[in-house]
């Protein structure tokens, strides 16, 4: 499972657990590159106008980036470092909550070289090696891509349904009529009843590991269908220089068409396939101990809820996130940089002037009067600040809080909400 945050993971804890002890317990095991409330305050280091009144007002704001009242959590943004999650472990070992770490970017290797394996003994099985191989392969896949215990689950039981349908279909590489087919599904009819239960599996994961089965699906059926389509052009080109067609025997024993799927070889694989999926859940038991998890059957963390078009920090991808931001949205790069704009340019506005966001190309600058050798005075507009590319730039390269600094490293603008998050 991909991390919310490119190169952050979020730990979440209870509310009422106090960051400086959270972060001292981190830092002795080395944890110090965190974004935290704290750090991540907004200060105004303009030594003209020292005082303004806004900041309390942007730093309150910011708030929601670290606590959530209403399901009484705190989050933590730590850098992806190696062993994060065992430093975790150890540093917040024989404290009385529960937390939560979000996954990492990385995956458990394990259960998909056991998947794999487990398709390479089905293949070494199995009489249809090529329409195996094209049905099972996209499943092995599906548990890479979906790297929990329903993605393991639904792959190891697929391929093994795969296995034995087509063991039904066709069997010992003899040809079948279709009326002969339907007859074999008769006979061996309670095989199809975990087609629904692999699709409930499969719905465990959540909605985005739901619709990746069913692309994944989709892909095994489409490669078949191709695969089935070369294989009869094939035969066509071979059999086009023939004066008479090739022979095919044809399985006309009622007893071998009627045969249960289930023989000596396609026990071993369901007993296989037992194993290997005993064992994976085990190992993602011991990845994710209960009692690590907070007790609540939704998750919210601030997460990243809409993107813009053009990458990079330029002052066309900043209107466009003025325009895709909602009054649901945290305070992203778009509102610091309007802060920054805010605290800098303070000295040359009136005190009257009400703090707002700034306009695209808004300048602020000063009138400079000059006499000349006639004593006539003419004034001129000293430009100070405008609100371009470059200024946001500028910004955005220096004196940034931790929070900041993660944000820029996602590579653009994007508007952020506190979110649910798939448990």
């Amino acid at each position: 499972m991909n991390s919310i945050w490119k190169g952050y993971r979020v730990l979440v804890v209870p509310l009422e657990q106090n960051e400086q002890n959270i972060v001292s317990k981190l830092a002795k095991l080395g944890i110090i590159d965190i974004v935290t409330e704290s750090n991540s305050q907004i200060a105004n280091i303009n030594p003209i106008t020292p005082s303004q009144t806004a900041v309390n007002k942007w730093n309150k704001d910011r708030l929601s980036w670290f606590q959530n009242k209403s399901q009484n959590c705190r989050y933590f943004f730590l850098a992806e470092t190696p062993f994060l999650e065992a430093k975790i472990k150890k540093a917040l070992s024989g404290l009385n909550f529960t937390w939560n770490l979000e996954h990492a970017d990385s995956i458990a290797l394990l259960p998909v070289i056991m998947c794999s394996f487990f398709l390479l003994v089905c293949v070494f099985v199995s009489k249809q090696r090529i329409f195996f191989l094209s049905f099972a392969v996209p499943f092995t896949l599906y548990s890479f891509f979906c790297n929990t215990i329903s993605g393991y689950a639904t792959s190891v039981f697929s391929i093994l349904f795969l296995f034995i349908m087509i063991r039904i279909f066709e069997p010992e590489n003899k040809g079948l009529s279709m009326h002969q087919r339907i007859a074999r599904i008769q006979k061996n009819w309670i095989f199809l009843l975990s087609a629904p239960v692999i699709v409930v599996i499969a719905s465990t994961g959540g909605l985005h590991s739901f619709l990746l089965f069913l692309v994944i699906l989709t892909l095994s059926v489409s490669v078949i269908i191709l695969t089935f389509s070369l294989k009869e052009q094939i035969n066509l080109i071979s059999e086009s220089g023939r004066i008479h067609p090739v022979f095919r025997p044809v399985m006309i024993n009622p007893d071998m068409v009627k045969k249960t799927a289930i023989i000596k070889k396609e026990l071993y694989i369901l007993l296989t396939s037992c194993v290997l999926f005993s064992v994976g859940l085990l190992f993602f038991r011991a990845e994710n101990p209960k009692n690590q998890i907070i007790d609540q059957q939704e998750l919210y963390i601030p997460s990243p809820s809409g993107y813009t078009k053009t990458p990079g920090f330029t002052m066309k991808s900043w209107i466009e996130l003025s325009q895709i931001r909602t009054t649901t949205s945290l305070p992203d790069l778009g509102t610091y940089t309007g802060i920054r704009w805010n605290l800098d340019t303070a000295p040359w506005k009136r005190i009257q002037e009400t703090v707002r966001d700034p306009l695209p190309g808004e300048v602020i600058g000063n009138s400079q009067f000059i006499a000349d050798k006639n004593g006539v005075i003419s004034g001129k507009m000293n430009t100070m600040f405008t609100f371009d590319t470059m200024f946001i730039k500028k910004i955005l390269s220096s004196g940034t809080t931790p929070l900041e600094t993660m944000l820029i490293r996602q590579g653009r603008f994007m508007t952020v909400e506190v979110a649910r998050q798939e448990r």
